[in-house]
């Protein structure tokens, strides 16, 4: 059992380093406020002249929000009581906040880039019915954060242990064991990613977000400097018309050549960024509870609970088949909708991880073992994906012909149709949704794909639309509404989403299972 070297029964401070902390964020937070403002001598004449005072002003400004975070910092304290844990906060607005140990949830430890430069830790208390986090404490030491939080989830099973004794006639040394059992807390690494399997999982990532980042890059540059060598470039053009029969040849491979530069760049891009958010990828099994961490400038850490988990998503592509693992992403209950950015990445897991995973958030179910009824989407989604493609290309073409555009132009138009069409199959035919008894899975994707597993007693509502298209059709859009966010599949038949609402409903309204 681990000594209890700080027990945090005396009022605490953040650390010291907390100061500058807060100091920088709050200041980055002003100067975005006021991007504008601080930018005036550079574009007012008359601003100029008193610049100096203008800067003396800025610098006053600087030091009073120095003194009022430093303020701020002393009259932020905290401590643990016998019953609950204590923070008192503010300056003009003093305020108290009161957590009792049985109200916590998940309390979650984080570490951003300026964290890291500072060696502080952040961490968070959740409790039950709160959108976010009730307390932030933004600035503890690494140490101190860590038996913080121990000793506030010890408190919290004590508490829970005491409340299940009370009715039990026991002598006081087996009262005394039992809590004392509950003051042990073991940590066990359930699934460590590699650096070798990390950076796999970075080159099977999505592209296009590289892509997206060089792309920017490069049309920044060419606003750039276009203006500047337009004139030369075009007498240097014309003289090579006239006097090099090669020129296009060369041009046209020069273009084959940095299309595939730029692909190999957009690969290298997304590998970094993967790599540097999934760092040190760990998943640890604390008693009945497992914590996630990963992240090299921004370290994320957060609680997984089984009671809170909403959907798990795997996500695969054909590179990472090749690779033989898949990624998953845990939604848990927020009062708002989860984002792409707050899921909890599991990445890089191999098949018999994805079975365990599967298992623990599901309360011992078995992957494989689930049989699910399958309602597949219709081929009309096709068909007005397909419509929609006919207009944009006898547009294109129209546009082409106007302005008499050369045969590779019409090349490279068709080529990118016939992938559009294909990517819209693609698109149908992956896209479903699928029940069982006790839970839902839907399918959705492109070249990727998705497939999202809920439990159906998690279910907060569903809704069932029909646009004017769809009912003259006989077709339906299924909306189901969870308490981490929404998931919608197009085009089903209305006759069989009927059913499906109505089994839902059913299943929902009689089922005797808590949902957080």
């Amino acid at each position: 059992m681990r000594k209890e070297t700080n027990n945090f029964r005396e009022s605490r401070h953040q650390s010291f380093n907390g100061v500058f902390l807060i100091f920088f964020a709050d200041l980055i937070k002003r100067i975005k406020q006021n991007i504008y403002l601080i930018a005036l001598p550079f574009v007012s004449e008359s601003v100029r002249d008193y610049i100096l005072y203008f800067y003396l002003g800025l610098i006053a400004l600087v030091v009073l929000q120095f003194i009022y975070t430093y303020v701020l910092f002393r009259k932020y304290t905290f401590y643990i009581s016998d019953d609950a844990f204590h923070l008192h906060k503010g300056l003009f607005k003093r305020r108290e906040i009161e957590i009792p140990f049985d109200r916590i949830q998940n309390i979650n430890l984080q570490q951003n880039f300026l964290q890291q430069i500072l060696s502080v830790v952040g961490l968070d208390i959740e409790t039950a019915g709160e959108s976010k986090a009730e307390v932030q404490i933004r600035a503890l030491r690494k140490e101190d954060a860590e038996e913080l939080k121990r000793l506030l989830l010890v408190r919290k099973h004590e508490k829970l242990s005491e409340d299940d004794l009370d009715d039990q006639f026991i002598s006081q040394d087996e009262r005394k064991d039992k809590l004392n059992d509950n003051l042990k807390y073991n940590e066990t690494v359930v699934f460590q990613l590699g650096f070798f399997e990390l950076l796999k999982v970075g080159l099977s990532s999505n592209i296009l977000k590289g892509l997206s980042l060089v792309l920017a890059f490069i049309a920044y540059a060419f606003n750039t400097f276009s203006d500047f060598h337009k004139q030369n470039y075009d007498e240097f053009l014309t003289e090579q018309i006239t006097t090099n029969n090669h020129y296009f040849t060369g041009q046209l491979l020069l273009i084959f050549l940095a299309f595939f530069a730029f692909i190999a760049i957009g690969f290298i891009v997304t590998a970094i960024f993967t790599i540097l958010k999934y760092f040190n990828l760990r998943v640890i099994e604390l008693d009945q509870d497992y914590e996630v961490e990963y992240g090299l400038f921004n370290r994320f850490k957060k609680v997984l609970k089984s009671s809170k988990v909403q959907t798990l998503e795997f996500r695969t592509n054909p590179v990472r088949k090749l690779f033989g693992f898949e990624n998953a992403f845990v939604s848990q209950a927020s009062a708002e909708e989860t984002s792409e950015k707050n899921k909890i990445g599991l990445v890089g897991l191999p098949a018999d991880y994805v079975k365990l995973f599967f298992k623990i958030l599901f309360n011992g179910r078995v992957l494989n073992e689930q049989s699910f009824i399958k309602l597949k989407c219709q081929l009309f989604r096709l068909r007005v994906d397909l419509s929609r493609l006919f207009f944009v290309i006898i547009a294109l073409i129209s546009l082409f012909i106007w302005h008499q555009s050369s045969i590779y132009s019409f090349i490279i138009l068709l080529f990118l149709s016939v992938l559009l069409a294909v990517f819209s199959y693609l698109r149908v035919k992956k896209s479903y949704v699928s029940f069982s008894d006790d839970m839902l899975k839907i399918g959705s994707g492109i070249i990727g794909t998705r497939t999202t597993y809920l439990e159906i007693h998690k279910i907060q509502s569903i809704r069932v639309s029909q646009s004017v298209f769809q009912k003259r059709r006989g077709l339906s859009s299924l909306t189901i509404y969870t308490a981490s966010g929404s998931l919608k599949v197009k085009y089903l038949d209305a006759e069989h989403v009927n059913k499906l609402t109505n089994y839902l409903m059913f299943k929902i309204e009689t089922s005797k299972r808590e949902w957080i």
